[in-house]
């Protein structure tokens, strides 16, 4: 961060472990985020939000395959659970329920994906507080590097 002539730099990492098939189709995951050094801006250093989220998912074929999720972050406290369905090969939906301060109150949120091949292109509608509902889209990839 540069403001006129005075600068604050920060070195941080962010680790986490993913156990997968903790029971059958059961995956948990614990992140901790902001390890790291105290930016130092002028002659005042604070350190930078320590947070500690659990997490977990659990897939389930019901009448489509299903994904249901919950994340937690413990400081500020906050809840977040998630359903998708894959209604089809190329078509998914998505809902989802925040609360807590970390979301400045509770939100619902819908959204749906369309994946071809390794193309996803993602539309969300979310509440925005004041501003009221705002529109996410996103355009992805993801890339396979084969083991050497």
């Amino acid at each position: 961060m540069k403001i006129d002539d005075s600068s604050a730099n920060a070195f941080c990492l962010d680790a986490g472990l993913l156990y997968q098939d903790y029971r059958p189709n059961l995956n948990l995951a614990a992140v901790l985020t902001n390890l790291g050094t105290k930016p130092k801006f002028i002659d005042q250093a604070d350190p930078l939000p320590l947070f500690l989220r659990l997490g977990g998912a659990y897939k389930k074929n019901l009448k489509f395959p299903t994904l249901i999720s919950l994340d937690t972050n413990l400081s500020p406290f906050y809840v977040a659970l998630g359903i998708e369905s894959a209604l089809s090969p190329i078509f998914s939906a998505r809902l989802g329920y925040a609360s807590g301060p970390a979301k400045e109150g509770s939100e619902l949120t819908a959204d749906f994906g369309i994946t071809h091949q390794n193309l996803f292109l993602d539309y969300a509608i979310r509440p925005y507080g004041e501003l009221g509902l705002s529109h996410y889209i996103s355009l992805s990839t993801r890339l396979f590097l084969k083991k050497l």
